[in-house]
């Protein structure tokens, strides 16, 4: 560095090192969390000090102020058809996302792969290729974040793999989970106001994970965040309730520490239940799809998680594509009151009075064991 710019350099770092040191309620950890940066340590060191400072910052992102949840997303095959003749936003005109709220995370599972030579997938084929042209919409419709733990992320092998990661990527779209191994890469944090959320994509469709490997991807959530969820692919396809094999799987997430479990891939909306307090969804069912053949097929269910005052609640929104060919809506009035009075009945009797009111709240405190996180009467 030239002798003439020390100066400068030497005044910035002492300007930062003295904003530190002379605000009690600056943290630097705080850099880390939404768009607290040295502007904002700035404008809180004035409302104390009536010395101006003349400073820079550098702005982060901001935290999410919801989490949503969906499930099977599926681009390929008739949706593909369906976008190329009526715009690749075709399947997103139902449902604006920011509706629910300002700046919501969404997940959802990519029931899919994105191979670097795109061939469409032929009608009643389930090798799934998508065009790497329709996903920046994606993103332009509000999606955020894609688990690839499922049992179509490797419908074109690794190399398949690899590109639908570098796909989303470029589209501002965070892929995380593997379809073969569950470790911490399979983990996502997420910030939502100021807590933060671990989302552990998991695929148990042929394997159950170990008790030793689950510990070790929850010590590492566990230590990162306040609050653990599991975003799974099981189950049996079209049947409405989970089976056995599911349970089991459950009861290991909910021994390891989970807080919340979040199924897709039975394409239909299975039952929920609790487990030691913990709140199972077993099945969200189908959120883009072109499986026309059911009603059940064609409805799915939406979860709306929100962090306020210290109390996290789980708002139920029905959604369906009947009449809109796989572009899902929320329902009407009173098919939304049906939809969740049916899920109610083939439900945990515990949760039957939250369900049928369309919202499962928690108590005051969120904490990292599925103990503490305890339904509120």
């Amino acid at each position: 560095m030239q002798p003439t710019r020390l100066v400068p350099y030497a005044l910035f770092c002492v300007l930062i090192l003295q904003l530190i040191h002379t605000s009690p309620h600056f943290s630097v950890s705080a850099y880390s969390h939404g768009v607290l940066a040295l502007q904002a340590a700035a404008e809180e060191m004035q409302t104390s000090r009536s010395t101006p400072l003349l400073v820079s910052y550098v702005k982060t992102e901001q935290p999410y102020d919801g989490l949503l949840f969906l499930g099977d997303v599926l681009l390929a095959r008739n949706i593909e058809y369906l976008m190329s003749i009526n715009g690749a936003e075709y399947p997103y005109r139902g449902i604006n996302f920011s509706a629910l709220s300002q700046r919501p995370a969404v997940v959802g599972n990519f029931e899919s792969s994105i191979p670097a030579q795109h061939v469409p997938t032929p009608v009643e084929h389930v090798r799934f290729s998508v065009s790497p042209q329709y996903i920046p919409q994606l993103a332009l419709a509000g999606f955020t974040h894609f688990s690839l733990a499922n049992n179509h992320t490797f419908d074109f092998s690794q190399p398949g793999y690899i590109n639908t990661k570098t796909v989303l990527s470029e589209s501002q779209l965070t892929a995380f989970g593997h379809p073969k191994q569950l470790d911490i890469d399979a983990v996502e944090f997420i910030q939502v106001h100021d807590t933060v959320v671990a989302v552990i994509a998991a695929h148990t469709l042929e394997q159950l994970p170990t008790y030793s490997g689950l510990q070790a991807v929850f010590r590492y959530a566990t230590a990162r965040s306040d609050f653990q969820m599991v975003y799974v692919h099981w189950g049996t396809e079209y049947a409405p309730v989970h089976n056995s094999r599911q349970r089991e799987a459950a009861e290991r997430f909910v021994d390891a520490g989970a807080d919340v479990i979040i199924g897709h891939h039975p394409h239909v909306v299975q039952d929920i239940e609790l487990i030691d307090s913990v709140p199972v969804f077993y099945s969200l069912g189908n959120y883009i799809f072109d499986q026309y053949h059911t009603p059940e097929t064609q409805k799915g269910l939406l979860l709306h998680l929100t962090f306020t005052g210290g109390q996290s609640a789980i708002s139920l929104l029905p959604v369906t594509s009947e009449g809109t060919m796989s572009q899902p809506h929320f329902m009407d009035a009173q098919p939304h009151s049906q939809f969740l009075r049916t899920l109610a009945e083939k439900s945990d009797p515990a949760l039957r009075a939250f369900i049928e009111s369309g919202q499962i709240f928690f108590g005051a405190q969120v904490a990292s064991s599925s103990k503490v996180a305890m339904i509120s009467t």
